[in-house]
């Protein structure tokens, strides 16, 4: 998980709000419509852009690739209609609890042909569930680390073993920890820092990595972050001697 700074709520989300006091979700309408006098509208294709733009289109929890398309979950941190439904309805169209997720293995079970369904992660795994884990902490990223299980394999972890809000959160809350997740950090990390199965890049070169993709994740200006960013940053700080 990556630290996520949020900026300002885009004006034209505060004008619509302030102009139709919405009450439900389904009041913000799908996409965008053409322009009329005296109506302001505003839409969840606009508003998904402006959460990829500040995440630099990854997924909030995974890291995954996202694009702005229907997809792509609107997540609300603190839920909707979770156990607190009367601070969930307060805070459904906070600008500050909502962040851009992946489909959270929505579209594999959509596409599978035959056989038992996907695990679920990300957003479909938490549903309403309140988490003690945040991408909206300033310090989310000292509270994980990452092992390389395998070749192909690459676990995220509570960087103190006996941390067990972070462990739930982690294995069971947002089961980060599915096939395909480990699977996809490992290709990150493979295509990173060894050249074949069994040569690594060197040192130097790992230095010269980890220095672009530092500047790259402190630039404000990039719309587009390399996938598993923090993972490739953990290997290359571990492979460097920086952790």
């Amino acid at each position: 998980m990556k630290y996520i700074r949020k900026k300002p709520s885009p004006q034209a989300f505060e004008d619509w709000k302030s102009a139709n006091n919405p009450t439900q979700w389904s009041d913000l309408q799908n996409e965008p419509r053409e322009p009329e006098e005296g109506v302001i509208y505003f839409s969840k294709n606009e508003l998904r852009k402006a959460l990829l733009s500040e995440q630099g289109h990854l997924c909030c929890y995974c890291q995954q690739r996202i694009e702005n398309e229907p997809n792509t979950v609107i997540e609300h941190f603190y839920p909707r209609n979770g156990i607190d439904k009367v601070k969930g309805l307060a805070k459904m169209f906070e600008y500050d609890n909502l962040l851009a997720a992946c489909d959270g293995g929505a579209v594999d079970n959509r596409n599978r042909t035959s056989g038992n369904s996907y695990p679920q992660y990300c957003d479909k795994s938490k549903n309403e569930d309140i988490i003690l884990l945040s991408p909206l902490q300033q310090n989310i990223e000292s509270k994980v680390k990452y092992h390389q299980i395998s070749p192909d394999e690459v676990n995220i972890l509570p960087s103190i073993d006996t941390d067990e809000d972070t462990t739930r959160v982690i294995n069971n809350q947002l089961n980060l920890n599915t096939a395909k997740l480990k699977n996809l950090r490992g290709q990150a990390i493979s295509g990173l820092i060894f050249l074949n199965p069994d040569e690594l890049i060197s040192i130097e070169d790992a230095e010269i990595l980890l220095g672009i993709l530092e500047q790259q994740i402190d630039d404000p200006t990039i719309d587009y972050l390399p996938e598993f960013c923090s993972v490739k940053l953990f290997f290359l700080r571990l492979f460097t001697g920086r952790i």
